[in-house]
């Protein structure tokens, strides 16, 4: 069978740009190197906070894969200051945390649905551009398109594949945030009294060095957490040992309770990219990349699932009049738009980054949001064309 396109990856980002071209009577081929449906076995490794405008990207998503309600995030530093920022939009939609192997086999299934042929259990060997088309090399058969769109995360062999033709170096793994979390099944009440529609993120050097220590609420579990640069983490140190230091410490114990369980423990790794990517590394001829893999991820800010969908969507948008026209310049309306929409997280994340280096930055931070709320809710209320981020970016400029 002939495909239109190949799209690598069968995660958010590539079920979501999959869906939207085969809408549009693209032939979609999908290729996946994990067994579907995901199970706990092999499932995407995630907080699993999916932000308001993921939501929106995806026109809702179905309440039985929601787990909680997130409706405040709440920053809490060193000295004991408190900072709460709501986590919702203009149009009064929450960020929802979800279980991610649920939210990742619901986009698969929309996706065969539209008429997307899906490969799974499927390892890419090799990529070959020639003669404007585009050959895939797979352990289980070699296949053609003259498009490819790179959706496959931290290791996507679409992302390492570019990077080597056109000599970038933004794909090292030292420049990299590390992070690791455990899965705890704490009682149902202990959620409810401390995290009910909240999340908890620690601004602590003791807990995270130049990073963030967090406990996210879901069904009847708490997924915490903590991520750093891997090139600051000391040298006498592993990150399992900051986690289980802040397991024990006061502040994190008595939110835990005695009576709780690890349940698991996973560590992976997110590019850290400082500034906005370039044109030529994020789209090309006959190619392109989306979220993870266009390091389109914003560790800091907290955001992974909806760059994903928000940059899938737009790619989405103009490959439709592409296929039509085989006009290369709608192309760039990809970028242009992509800037527009995604570039003010980099922005705020450079600007966390640098508040992380020190606790008396972090305690004058969340000591100026806990003792100012006004001028938080007035960003919220008055500032209505400026996203979340870009309001976190007016708060920590404000501050320094």
């Amino acid at each position: 069978m002939r495909f239109d396109i190949i799209v690598i990856g069968a995660g958010p980002s590539g079920s979501t740009l999959s869906r939207i071209l085969a809408e549009a009577g693209i032939k979609v081929l999908l290729l996946e190197k994990k067994e579907l449906p995901y199970t706990e076995k092999n499932e995407k490794v995630c907080a699993g906070v999916l932000n308001p405008s993921g939501i929106e990207a995806l026109g809702g998503i179905p309440s039985e894969i929601i787990e909680r309600q997130i409706k405040m995030a709440e920053w809490i530093s060193k000295s004991g200051y408190r900072g709460n920022f709501p986590f919702k939009n203009k149009r009064n939609i929450n960020a929802v945390t979800v279980n991610r192997r649920d939210l990742d086999n619901w986009l698969v299934e929309l996706s065969q649905n539209s008429g997307v042929t899906l490969i799974s259990n499927l390892k890419v060997k090799n990529i070959e551009f020639m003669n404007g088309q585009i050959k895939v090399l797979t352990q289980k058969g070699d296949y053609i398109a003259p498009f490819i769109v790179g959706c496959g995360g931290f290791t996507c062999p679409v992302a390492k594949k570019i990077a080597k033709i056109r000599n970038i170096r933004f794909r090292r793994r030292d420049n990299s945030v590390i992070t690791c979390q455990n899965i705890i099944k704490v009682p149902k009440n202990v959620i409810e009294e401390f995290f009910n529609e909240k999340i908890r993120v620690f601004l602590d050097y003791s807990l995270a060095p130049f990073g963030y220590f967090y406990l996210i609420p879901h069904t009847d579990s708490l997924y915490v957490g903590m991520g750093y640069l891997l090139k600051n983490q000391p040298k006498n140190k592993k990150i399992t040992d900051f986690l289980e230091n802040g397991l024990k410490d006061p502040r994190i114990s008595s939110l835990l309770g005695g009576d709780y369980q690890i349940l698991q423990r996973r560590i992976w790794f997110v590019v850290y990219q400082k500034n906005f990517p370039k044109f030529n590394e994020i789209i090309g001829p006959n190619w392109a990349l989306t979220g993870e893999s266009a390091n389109l991820v914003t560790p800091f800010v907290g955001s992974g699932i909806t760059p994903g969908i928000i940059s899938s969507k737009i790619l989405g948008k103009f490959l439709i009049p592409y296929f039509e026209t085989e006009n290369q310049d709608v192309l760039k309306f990809y970028y242009d738009e992509l800037s527009i929409t995604l570039k003010n997280r980099f922005s705020s994340e450079n600007a966390l980054s640098r508040l992380l280096t020190s606790n008396r930055r972090m305690d004058n931070f969340v000591k100026f949001i806990s003792n100012h709320p006004e001028y938080l809710e007035k960003a919220i209320v008055e500032q209505k064309k400026l996203n979340f981020m870009e309001k976190l970016k007016i708060l920590i400029h404000t501050i320094f």
